[in-house]
């Protein structure tokens, strides 16, 4: 298992997770799901915030579908090939929709 996070966050040992603006890349909730991490992903890797902004795009102009940035990080991965799948079936986990009219007129406009 994969998996991926801002360039621009870190966690430590105590599993708690510094960041840029990506609000909901880190949580609270890291401290449940930080072990979870450590017994489950083999891999972790780390997506620019151009590769996540390429993203929410694709599922805007492709799929027709606003995610916020940080449900994004999996097919941003995938679009900046960080992640490499050939001949493997590949599922990407995507969520939520809390984002605002500007920071998506932003993305949308660059």
């Amino acid at each position: 298992m994969k998996r991926c996070r801002p360039a621009g966050a870190w966690m430590n040992t105590r599993a708690k997770v510094h960041k840029k603006p990506r609000k909901g890349a880190s949580t609270k909730w890291a401290a449940i799901t930080f072990p979870l991490v450590l017994k489950y992903v083999d891999e972790m890797q780390t997506v620019s915030e151009q590769a996540i902004m390429e993203a929410v795009k694709w599922f805007f102009y492709r799929m027709k579908l606003v995610f916020e940035p940080s449900g994004a990080l999996g097919l941003a991965a995938l679009l900046a090939h960080k992640i490499d799948i050939p001949g493997r079936i590949g599922i990407i986990i995507i969520s939520g929709g809390n984002i605002d009219a500007d920071t998506l007129s932003l993305i949308l406009n660059t």
